[in-house]
């Protein structure tokens, strides 16, 4: 399973654990307090924001690298969760290099 695969879904998820959809949402939320949905978000939002700090790709390739259907969706995605914007966050990540 690859995270970049943007049509990545919990109920495949669910599917390959042999377990139905709303089972996996128990156990998520038992366990993490997060839905799988919000896991799988934050997990690639993570990965997008060390892509975006630590290399000069286009916001474009990491966001679909990162599974997000487009960038202009990756960027609301990534600016509502870090509360900066992709490029602020490269920028800083610049600064602080230098």
């Amino acid at each position: 399973l690859y995270y970049g695969n943007s049509d990545l879904r919990t109920t495949f998820l669910a599917q390959k654990m042999g377990i139905s959809q709303s089972t996996l949402e128990r156990r998520c939320l038992k366990i993490t307090q997060k839905k799988p949905n919000q896991l799988l978000l934050e997990y690639r939002l993570s990965a997008a924001y060390n892509l975006s700090t630590q290399t000069l790709l286009p916001f474009s390739s990491i966001a679909q690298q990162c599974g997000f259907g487009s960038a202009s969706y990756f960027s609301v995605r990534f600016t509502d969760y870090y509360k900066i914007k992709p490029s602020q966050a490269r920028l800083q990540a610049r600064s602080k290099a230098s």
